[in-house]
């Protein structure tokens, strides 16, 4: 009898798994739109999106259709400045950036001031909501000359509403357990259920950190601003269009590269002055010896 009532508690396990495999679908669905759910449009799941848990929740299909609001996207923005006003940009970004309700993530700078030389440099990462991004990378744009702007975007709709639906899936696993558990005559049962019931939780664990992630993602993009300091902002370059432009554009470019040669050359020269001071001192010193001795073996070969 008991080992009937063993072997009962492990059926009801395995349907519980097969329950939760069937209705793990069904909740993806709750979050697409009327045509999806009428199967419109439907596609497979993401096959790079497969973990340790897919045996338990199934294998969901693709949200191919959901609300604007209730897609879940990614946004990293990279931008380039440079501005003559190192501090006032500094102090300007950081002002716009907490007006919009975002923070500074971490940053990082270099160049005169910090470790000595050259011009100022930092590296700043801010974290946006998503609603004031725009305005945000618009106000960068007058805050000094934008040198590039990088938009990369990642959609984990999918990924995001497989995971939630398995999630229910694994809670309603989560109470059935706990149930049967508190029901529970023997040793026995209670160790299988309670295995069983801590495998299920550390999944729901696991599946509500990965939720937690994506929404601290979606909800606030990732801008990396790099500021530098400049004595004169670059110029807007524009394309020779006529052949005297052409080849005004090459000569100038010969001049220019002719000029670095020179310069390059005359900096070698005057840098390595210290090192021919000593062997010229020597050298001369040498041949004022060498002098003196050839005049008294002169001088001596004149008086025999």
């Amino acid at each position: 009898m008991k080992h009937r009532r063993i072997f009962a508690l492990i059926m009801a396990a395995a349907l519980l798994l097969s329950f939760a495999s069937c209705s793990s679908g069904k909740t993806a669905n709750d979050y697409a739109s009327p045509g999806a759910s009428n199967g419109e449009g439907s596609s497979g799941y993401d096959k790079d999106y497969v973990n340790e848990g897919a045996g338990d929740g199934g294998s969901l299909g693709a949200i191919d259709a959901v609300t604007a609001s209730a897609r879940k996207v990614i946004q990293y923005v990279t931008v380039s400045l440079e501005s003559t006003d190192y501090d006032s940009a500094l102090t300007a970004i950081k002002t716009r950036a907490s007006a919009a309700g975002g923070y500074v993530e971490s940053s990082t700078e270099r160049g005169r001031g910090v470790y000595g030389s050259g011009n100022r440099y930092s590296e700043i990462v801010f974290r946006i909501p998503a609603d004031k991004l725009n305005e945000f990378k618009g106000e960068l744009e007058e805050i000094g000359n934008l040198l590039y702007m990088d938009v990369k975007t990642d959609d984990v709709t999918e990924k995001y509403y497989d995971i939630e639906a398995r999630l229910a899936s694994l809670e309603s696993q989560r109470d059935r357990y706990m149930e049967l558990l508190s029901d529970a005559k023997s040793m026995d049962e209670i160790l299988v259920l309670d295995n069983a019931l801590t495998e299920v939780l550390y999944k729901i664990e696991s599946y509500t950190g990965t939720l937690n992630k994506y929404d601290s993602l979606t909800s606030y993009s990732t801008v990396t601003v790099m500021v530098q300091e400049v004595k004169a902002v670059t110029a807007a370059e524009k394309d020779p269009e006529t052949f005297g432009e052409k080849l005004a554009e090459a000569l100038g470019g010969s001049l220019e590269a002719l000029a670095r040669f020179f310069e390059g050359a005359l900096i070698v020269v005057i840098s390595a002055l210290p090192w021919l001071i000593l062997p010229a001192v020597v050298l001369a010193a040498v041949l004022v010896c060498v002098k003196k001795r050839s005049r008294k073996r002169k001088a001596k070969t004149e008086e025999e």
